[in-house]
């Protein structure tokens, strides 16, 4: 079974067919899943304005990246199970283009964790050094950087052990590309596994003198502090949902990498395909962070939501409207909603 991977169909077993068959399933039913809570998330966060800079830029890339790279999973699942692709070249497809949008998804948490350090580290410098533009470049070059990186990377390997004499081995093309993935991703956790205990030590001095702060009348900063203060408690819960979703991955890319002949071990299959549920349940969980502790957040999504249910939520979104703008609301206008509900 040469070349042949994890998560293939080995052809000389009915029962290893009939289980990857099912494997195959259920990774696309999953994938569709987490494609449209991605895409639900970037249209709430495109919407939300008061969220900070950088953690709205790099939380949008971080759910561009997965989405697309769900998009991706699920185009390759059913090239497999639907057009009967060779097996073999598709999952190598499919293994680079899903690492391709890991090499972007997990830089940028670890770009929004240092972001949250530099935050509370800063304090009043921080608001003067953020602007929209270096954000956004940062972002773009993300991409840029390991578009070309993979693409010079399989070139190369490509050009190192195919010829017209021999046929190429597809494992030995994209070994230097998986070498890259690998290293991406594991520098990349270990990054944000140790910034979010960082942080976490940081926010907890900080609150200290924030609430001394708030003791201050008419302080200008107490607001912004407290602010940020409170962005950096619903972003540290987003980290560590990433830390404890993504690690099995990191384990599996490593043993991957140093264990090679028990790649098409079908445990070791099972176990992948849990962890990549593990990677793609993140995305739902973390919409429900952004949810459940941004209120505007929660107004988007509740106005998304209103325009399938006919005005179910017209009131709940009223008073998602008033709080997060802080309308003054008089006792005629109060007097107003309750003749209009009656």
């Amino acid at each position: 079974m040469d070349n042949e991977t994890f998560m293939d169909v080995d052809g000389d077993s009915d029962k290893m067919s009939v289980g990857m068959t099912v494997i195959n399933v259920v990774c696309t039913l999953v994938s569709s899943g987490i494609m449209f809570a991605d895409s639900v998330a970037i249209y709430v966060l495109l919407k939300c304005k008061r969220i900070p800079t950088y953690a709205h830029i790099f939380s949008i890339n971080f759910f561009l990246s997965d989405a697309i790279g769900s998009a991706m999973l699920v185009a390759c699942q059913v090239s497999l199970l639907i057009l009967e692709i060779n097996v073999d070249v598709m999952h190598h497809i499919r293994s680079l283009l899903s690492g391709f949008a890991l090499t972007v998804a997990m830089p940028s948490v670890a770009l929004l964790a240092l972001d949250r350090a530099l935050a509370l580290k800063l304090s009043l410098r921080y608001k003067v050094l953020v602007s929209k533009t270096k954000g956004l470049c940062v972002a773009i070059a993300l991409w840029c950087f390991n578009i070309i990186t993979m693409g010079a990377l399989l070139c190369y390997s490509a050009i190192e052990n195919c010829s017209s004499e021999q046929i190429c081995e597809l494992w030995s093309v994209t070994q230097f590309a998986r070498f890259y993935l690998t290293v991406i991703v594991v520098v990349s956790q270990v990054f944000v596994t140790l910034s979010y205990f960082y942080v976490l030590k940081v926010a907890r001095k900080h609150q200290n003198a924030l609430q001394a702060m708030k003791t201050m009348t008419n302080n200008p900063t107490s607001m912004v502090s407290e602010r940020q203060f409170e962005t950096t408690k619903t972003l540290l819960r987003i980290i560590l949902a990433f830390i404890i979703c993504y690690t099995p991955l990191c384990v599996q890319m490593v043993l991957l990498e140093t264990n090679v002949a028990a790649r098409n071990d079908f445990t070791r299959r099972i176990l992948l395909l849990v962890t990549y549920i593990f990677i793609q349940v993140n995305s739902i969980v973390n919409l429900k962070i952004y949810v459940a502790r941004f209120k505007e957040c929660k107004m988007v999504l509740m106005m998304l939501a209103d325009r399938f249910c006919q005005g179910v939520y017209t009131q709940q979104i009223e008073d998602l409207r008033i709080n997060v703008f802080n309308i003054v609301v008089t006792r005629d206008d109060l007097r107003h909603n309750s003749l209009s509900r009656e």
